[in-house]
């Protein structure tokens, strides 16, 4: 009874936590590769505790902006992880974005549409086309929102760091029109415990099903597989992964080698366990020094 109140609860309170100036990507009404869809977004809280959001008909951001008074102009677009199936809103999104505020960046937590046949069409590109929709938006407000538009970056968890690398190799792929590369180019990028392979040895496999469906064309494979994707033009970016995650290590690896080649600026930490979807990783000593490793990297980018 008791873990029922404390679900129920915590559902109650990430739910309006996420309603919180919600500003949708699309105000016009006209969503890119939407079919007539009348569902609604499930909120609910898994066996373990962690808030979900699924059927995301609405693609939007969440605004957390950093007090004036500290306010260092640097703004991070949060996507949350769950296997292209549900997004992990609250501990990889909304705690995120208040540790951000804390040191006085802007941050951003990313509604996106998760991939499904029934309510859109071409949906391998639906994640992607909401996320630089989101960083365009971000940058739009410049000034009202105390937004340096040359610190604006990407960051996202698991399936939300693939979403995130996608962007990262993907942002001059004009699957939408009007995109414009400066517009949408993340400066910078975050990757936690990312997918970032659909190459069969090394990807998580709910996340390919759900992005690209079943037995997918190998030119789809290559292109959603960010390593192979990586060029000069690819933003600095910080990745974290743990050697016992479910998740293969190896997807941080062969991306950071790929950015070494490129002669992109990055860090890769790698820790020995801890496993997978931990977010920041408050209490947990295997893997909480990844966070002010991730802080001091963040204020020492160029």
């Amino acid at each position: 009874m008791r873990y029922l109140f404390t679900s129920v609860f915590a559902l109650a309170f990430c739910f309006a936590s996420a309603q919180k100036d919600f500003i949708p990507l699309w105000p016009d009404g006209q969503i890119p590769y939407s079919l007539l869809h009348k569902g609604k977004e499930i909120f609910e809280v898994n066996q373990d505790s962690i808030a979900l959001i699924r059927n995301v008909v609405t693609p939007g951001l969440i605004p957390f902006l950093a007090p004036a008074a500290n306010n260092t102009g640097m703004s991070v677009v949060i996507c949350p992880g769950g296997a292209y199936i549900v997004e992990a809103y609250d501990h990889e999104g909304i705690q995120v974005a208040r540790q951000l505020n804390e040191w006085g960046i802007n941050a951003f937590v990313l509604r996106y549409r998760l991939p499904n046949d029934s309510t859109m069409t071409e949906k391998k590109w639906v994640p992607l086309t909401d996320a630089l929709q989101a960083i365009r938006l971000v940058r739009s407000k410049g000034g009202a929102w105390g937004i340096n538009t040359h610190k604006v970056g990407i960051m996202g968890f698991s399936a939300g760091g693939h979403l995130a690398a996608t962007v990262a190799t993907h942002f001059d792929n004009r699957v939408q029109d009007g995109f414009q590369p400066e517009d949408v180019r993340p400066d910078f990028a975050v990757l936690c415990y990312p997918v970032i392979s659909m190459k069969e040895e090394y990807t998580h496999g709910w996340s390919k099903y759900m992005l690209l469906g079943h037995d997918p064309a190998y030119k789809d494979v290559l292109e959603f597989s960010n390593e192979a994707q990586v060029d000069a033009q690819t933003p600095p970016t910080f990745l974290i992964h743990t050697a016992d995650d479910f998740v293969a290590v190896e997807n941080s690896l062969l991306y950071a080698a790929a950015l070494a080649r490129h002669n992109v600026p990055f860090a890769c930490h790698i820790l020995p366990k801890g496993g997978h979807g931990y977010g920041l990783g408050k209490g947990n000593k295997d893997v909480e020094s990844w966070v002010p490793a991730w802080k001091e990297w963040l204020f020492n980018l160029k």
